[in-house]
């Protein structure tokens, strides 16, 4: 659905899910939807390392080696009414995209 951001946030969110979904060769579009519903059985099979804003892209690239299965519908995007996003700042940025390069070598390159 139409998200309700700044053309800016949207080009960088886009650009992001394209580079994330890239990297980790992930089956599903938008990696950092934060609504999902995931079956108990997944979340007791894996085991999660990350603690930046790359955990999501682990959970999916480590739940699809799990077996599961995946299903995207469109969710509603609201402008947001106050306060402003805590994970847009140079150093968060930077340590996601730091995090993103080590979990791409221990998942792409070791496969644990």
């Amino acid at each position: 659905m139409t998200r309700q951001d700044p053309a800016y946030r949207i080009f960088i969110g886009n650009l992001h899910k394209f580079v994330v979904r890239w990297m980790l060769w992930l089956p599903i579009i938008d990696v950092d939807c934060d609504y999902r519903l995931i079956r108990r059985w997944v979340i007791d099979t894996i085991t999660l390392t990350s603690n930046s804003g790359s955990i999501c892209a682990e959970m999916v690239k480590r739940s699809e080696r799990a077996g599961a299965k995946f299903r995207e519908v469109d969710v509603h995007h609201y402008p947001r009414v106050s306060g402003s996003s805590q994970f847009f700042s140079v150093g968060r940025i930077v340590q996601t995209y730091v995090d993103l390069a080590v979990l791409w070598v221990r998942l792409m390159i070791g496969r644990k």
